[in-house]
C-alpha cells in the first residue's frame, strides 16, 4: 500500500526527532565533513539554514562563506514559490515569520545557476 505524502512526512520527522540530540550532532559533523570536502570551490552552491533538529548545515555555510564560495540560501515567497539570493555574510539572514533564516537582501540566482542544492528532507 502506497504511502502518502502527508504520512511519510510525520514519520521521518518522528524517528529524526527520536535520535539523541548528541547523536545528532555526531552525524551532522560527519556528513558536513564529507560534504566540504566536495565542494567546488568555483560553482554556485546552494543550503538551506537548518532550524530545530534539521541535519546542522552551519559548518558548510560557514566554509562557503570563509572560502569565497558561492554561497545562495532560498527564500520563501509563497506556499509554492521561492527564490535563491546569494549571501556574503550572516548579516543578510533575518527569521522568517516562520522562524527559518533567511536572506532579506542578495542578488537572485536562477536554479540553472546552481551546481549543488543541499536540502532537508525528513523523508524519501
Amino acid at each position: 500500500m502506497p504511502l502518502d505524502k502527508k504520512t511519510a512526512r510525520r514519520s521521518g520527522l518522528a524517528a529524526r526527532a527520536a535520535i539523541p540530540a548528541e547523536e545528532r550532532t555526531e552525524r551532522s559533523e560527519a556528513l558536513m565533513a564529507k560534504v566540504i570536502a566536495s565542494v567546488p570551490h568555483d560553482r554556485m552552491i546552494s543550503c538551506y539554514l537548518s532550524v530545530r533538529d534539521e541535519l546542522e548545515t552551519s559548518a558548510l555555510v560557514n566554509y562557503c562563506l570563509s572560502q569565497g564560495i558561492p554561497l545562495c540560501v532560498p527564500r520563501v515567497i509563497n506556499r509554492r514559490d521561492m527564490l535563491f539570493l546569494q549571501i556574503e555574510s550572516l548579516d543578510q539572514l533575518a527569521d522568517s515569520k516562520f522562524g527559518i533564516p533567511e536572506p532579506r537582501e542578495g542578488r537572485v540566482i536562477p536554479p540553472e545557476e546552481i551546481f549543488q542544492i543541499f536540502v532537508p528532507l525528513s523523508s524519501f
